[in-house]
């Protein structure tokens, strides 16, 4: 794809209700359009420079919103964004859900409209027209992480706060959000819920509970849960029984620590493997 993109962007001049105590801050930057590799990025740049990046640790190079919205109309960029390290704003990008044609998004993505909805957050289109973005208040720690559910067209989503990092802002509101409401529960449950750690919460998805899964995805059952180095039972209750399991032994009915080793490397790739066969599973919503 060699043609530029459209920018889908709404009045960036007169900014949605939700948004408007951020045109108050000096943390705005714009960016253009660059394809490198093959692939069309959006590399921050100053708003009163745009020849010149923008460095997402470095405040001196930030602008105002109305420096950022000059250069957008006088055509020196392709739209406006703003910086998240040490500010009060967190959010989260839902990549490629949406069909920049029609505007349908995929199940899971409006099934986590229907959650951000309901803690007041910001939501819009982004600027490719083929994401989402969950904009809200913040005072939680830093966090970056992104998580990917469709290697073929990079379906995912991003996780965003106090970091190093900056977010296009495109205007393009969905929703009712006049006040911005916290984001930190969003970020720490999505994080949890894909981070494969247990969750509290019975109407959150657990990575730890594994459906059905095909023959030779092994389920947490089948480890040694006191050593992690033997398979197919609980712990023995024999002394003699668990020392035979220690690293080196070689004597008696229990495998070698070379035979273990490779048991262990194929039972955390089958693990891996269930683990996302559940994160489509759970995104495809049959379960």
């Amino acid at each position: 794809m060699t043609q530029k993109p459209r920018t889908f962007a709404a009045d960036l001049g007169n900014l949605p209700k939700a948004l408007q105590p951020l045109t108050a801050e000096k943390r705005w930057v714009v960016w253009p359009w660059e394809l490198r590799k093959s692939k069309w990025t959006k590399p921050p740049r100053q708003a009163c420079n745009p020849k010149c990046n923008a460095r997402s640790n470095d405040p001196t190079t930030w602008a105002s919103y109305a420096d950022a919205v000059a250069a957008v109309v006088a055509g020196s960029a392709d739209g406006i964004g703003y910086m998240l390290q040490n500010s009060q704003i967190a959010a989260a990008d839902l990549d490629h859900v949406r069909d920049a044609q029609t505007g349908r998004l995929l199940g899971w993505a409006e099934r986590l409209c229907v959650e951000a909805d309901s803690l007041s957050l910001y939501r819009e289109i982004t600027v490719s027209g083929c994401g989402l973005r969950f904009i809200g208040l913040s005072q939680g720690r830093e966090l970056h992480r992104k998580f990917t559910f469709n290697r073929k067209n990079g379906a995912g989503i991003e996780l965003y706060r106090n970091t190093a990092r900056y977010i296009t802002i495109s205007g393009l509101q969905e929703g009712s959000c006049e006040e911005l409401g916290s984001i930190d529960d969003f970020l720490d449950t999505m994080l949890t819920r894909f981070n494969g750690q247990p969750v509290s919460s019975g109407n959150m998805f657990d990575f730890n509970t594994v459906p059905n899964t095909p023959t030779g995805c092994w389920s947490k059952s089948h480890v040694h849960s006191a050593s992690g180095r033997a398979i197919g039972g609980p712990v023995p209750s024999d002394p003699a029984r668990r020392r035979a399991l220690r690293p080196g032994r070689r004597s008696g009915s229990f495998p070698a620590r070379s035979h273990v080793s490779s048991t262990r490397r194929k039972m955390r790739c089958c693990c891996s493997a269930a683990r996302s066969i559940s994160v489509a599973a759970w995104w495809s919503g049959r379960y």
